[in-house]
């Protein structure tokens, strides 16, 4: 293949960087079923009431802080570069309430803990390889209407 002609085929997506795409997608979503658990039992009423957080509140800053992720996760495994930019800034900026809205809690670390392994994976040299190889397959892809594309 020569410089500049496209890809034949999408490049094959890194394990690591998958599975880092999974853990993206699927601790959100469970932890988005978690608060809405704990919202529809009673006590939790009380606990929000003594931290001052309506339970409005609450469940709209969850329900932003578990799609955001889950959509970077799906681009990321869609091969757009996008998604781990926008993860690694904007996961710490939307769960920084979490560390001063509420009391500290084992889980708000095991969360930073995931994060930094899944951000150490998305900037590995395989990762930024295929998300580069990725793009220009896309770019190849929409220059050469049918070109590349397997038809078996």
């Amino acid at each position: 293949m020569t410089a500049g002609e496209p890809l034949a085929k999408q490049p094959a997506r890194p394990p690591d960087l998958a599975l880092a795409a999974w853990i993206i997608i699927v601790y959100p979503a469970l932890r988005l079923l978690f608060v809405l658990g704990a919202l529809a039992m009673p006590e939790s009423a009380g606990a929000l009431a003594e931290e001052n957080l309506p339970a409005g509140l609450v469940l709209g800053v969850s329900v932003l802080t578990s799609l955001l992720p889950i959509a970077c996760g799906l681009a990321i495994l869609a091969g757009r570069g996008w998604g781990r930019i926008v993860y690694t800034i904007g996961w710490p900026a939307l769960t920084a309430y979490s560390w001063f809205a509420v009391s500290f809690e084992w889980m708000q670390l095991l969360s930073v803990a995931i994060y930094a392994l899944v951000v150490y994976v998305l900037f590995q040299r395989s990762a930024t390889a295929y998300l580069r190889e990725a793009a220009e397959w896309r770019a190849g892809r929409s220059s050469h209407p049918g070109r590349g594309e397997d038809h078996t």
